[in-house]
């Protein structure tokens, strides 16, 4: 599940930083991930993704070593709906 979720974020982020390179990369979706891929990149938050990218990275190395596997997910989902500070 974590490697899906890490590929949309991976592609929203180069959809809308570097539209030249998506084009390519998003060739072979169907047209409900491209328009997913749309809601994502025009919603208000969009700066985040980069935030977003790190801290679902981080977990992806700690998910096979903790006793309760989808933990860390969680705590990185709590972690990343905090408000800004």
């Amino acid at each position: 599940f974590i490697k899906l979720v890490l590929n949309q974020v991976r592609l929203a982020l180069i959809k809308k930083f570097s539209p030249k390179l998506s084009a390519e990369l998003t060739q072979g979706l169907s047209v409900s991930e491209n328009e997913f891929l749309e809601k994502v990149t025009a919603h208000a938050n969009v700066a985040r993704l980069p935030d977003i990218l790190r801290e679902l990275l981080r977990v992806y190395d700690e998910v096979g070593k903790s006793a309760v596997p989808h933990l860390p997910l969680e705590l990185a989902v709590l972690q990343l709906l905090k408000p800004s500070q």
